[in-house]
């Protein structure tokens, strides 16, 4: 982010107007085809008075990771602890053991883990949208991106050049985790970002067959019916001209 922190100079403009201002709310729902929704009852983001939501990645797929990590081969990684040493260098058998070691303290400790901690057997952590809205039955989740030059497809564990996870995939998921409510997802970004193809609905579709951790058939049906596209900042200013956005130029 750096000097031009999206955060601090679009979301937070955005969402301090939003959140006062019903109708608004509505219309930029109306730019990624997002029909009448009830009046928002709590407000995510990173403001002044906010934090970002953190969402817990699902269990499967925490579990899948570990998995992997038993058998990827791990060239040039550091880990503390013994556990996690055995688990990324051991012997075939000192792996195995100790995958399903793994699995079955994540198994204990699930439903308990919270953002801040930091187990051995836990390789991704919680995920935080830029914004998260909810109401009586739905829930959005949405990334911002102003300056970024592309979308986020890496983890700290899944991050070679064969391995992908998709920012707006673990949003999701960690919302239909979150809750049984309806979920929309989509993205905002700036007209002139370059990547406006990877963000539509039918490229979202190829990036979810990428994963690198499969999702199964039903998760992957609800994943992708959540997602809306995206829309831009220029879009939003169109429509609302009355919020104000710092141009790059006016920020010192």
């Amino acid at each position: 982010m750096g000097k031009y922190n999206s955060s601090i100079y679009r979301v937070r403009p955005l969402m301090e107007y939003l959140s006062n201002h019903y109708d608004a709310f509505l219309a930029v729902l109306s730019l990624v085809g997002i029909g009448f929704l009830s009046q928002p009852n709590a407000y995510r983001y990173d403001g002044l008075s906010c934090t970002e939501m953190k969402l817990k990645p699902p269990k499967r797929h925490l579990l899948a990771l570990i998995e992997r990590m038993a058998t990827k081969h791990h060239e040039g990684v550091r880990v503390s602890g013994r556990d996690r040493s055995a688990l990324f260098f051991g012997e075939a058998q000192v792996r195995k053991e100790a995958c399903e070691r793994a699995k079955t303290q994540l198994e204990a400790a699930y439903d308990t883990l919270t953002p801040k901690d930091r187990p051995w057997f836990m390789f991704e952590g919680f995920t935080s949208p830029d914004i998260l809205i909810e109401g009586e039955d739905y829930v959005i989740v949405c990334e911002g991106k102003w300056t970024e030059p592309h979308i986020t497809t890496t983890t700290t564990y899944l991050s070679s050049a064969e391995e992908y996870r998709n920012q707006m995939v673990r949003h999701i998921q960690g919302a239909l985790q979150y809750t049984s409510k309806k979920v929309y997802a989509f993205y905002i970004v700036d007209s002139e970002c370059g990547y406006t193809n990877d963000l539509t609905r039918a490229s979202f579709m190829a990036q979810l067959d990428r994963e690198t951790i499969p999702l199964d058939d039903m998760e992957k049906a609800q994943v992708a019916n959540a997602f809306c596209g995206y829309t831009t900042w220029q879009e939003i200013q169109a429509k609302l001209p009355q919020i104000v956005f710092l141009a790059k130029k006016d920020i010192v």
